[in-house]
């Protein structure tokens, strides 16, 4: 349920606040490829909080609480997050990879 409200709330300061924050969020949060000025360490987890589009956030966030909360309930809370994190961050590090060696 946190991680449904983190996403959820990210997702509302993404496209309720234009401007000067939105730019904020993307330059500091969304995944850069590694050596453009806006990259930093944390990128390969906090890209996993922004969504592109109202659709993105609902399937991502469905496709969570249909199989999170199973997966929860026999893991418990501790463990299943390291685990979404962990997924989020080998992601995010293997999309870093492609991108340095596809330009």
């Amino acid at each position: 349920m946190n991680l449904l409200i983190a996403n959820g709330m990210m997702f509302f300061f993404q496209w309720f606040f234009k401007g000067d924050i939105y730019e904020m969020l993307m330059k500091n949060f969304a995944l850069w490829p590694v050596g453009m000025d806006y990259w930093k360490v944390w990128q390969p987890i906090s890209y996993g909080f922004l969504h592109g589009s109202l659709p993105h956030l609902f399937f991502n966030m469905f496709a969570l609480w249909m199989f999170g909360r199973e997966i929860e309930i026999r893991w418990g809370s501790k463990r299943f997050g390291l685990y979404y994190l962990f997924c989020v961050a080998g992601a995010g590090l293997v999309q870093l990879a492609v991108s340095t060696y596809t330009f």
